[in-house]
């Protein structure tokens, strides 16, 4: 078994850091706008999303889903930089 997973292994691990670290130790920053949209910032990468007109009023005043939309948007983006860290999201 172990002669067959040594010969297989492609050197990739599934096991997190063990060490939490805050958003501001990666420069991982976001921001959202109740009526324009969101921004976030990754080192000296960045993005905007401005909010779908399809939104109804309802979405737009609730600012806890407001507030995740960037911090999804900057995981997607750059989730080769931060996969497997175990970040700490200060909100």
């Amino acid at each position: 078994m172990w002669l067959t997973f040594l010969h297989e292994f492609n050197g990739t691990t599934k096991f997190p850091d063990l060490e939490w670290e805050s958003d501001s130790d990666f420069k991982f920053y976001s921001d959202s706008s109740g009526a324009m949209g969101c921004g976030v910032v990754f080192g000296t990468s960045w993005s905007y999303l401005c909010w779908p007109l399809e939104w109804n009023m309802d979405i737009e005043k609730d600012i806890t889903f407001l507030e995740f939309v960037p911090i999804v948007l900057g995981f997607y983006l750059w989730s080769v930089n931060l996969q497997y860290k175990k970040i700490i999201i200060a909100c």
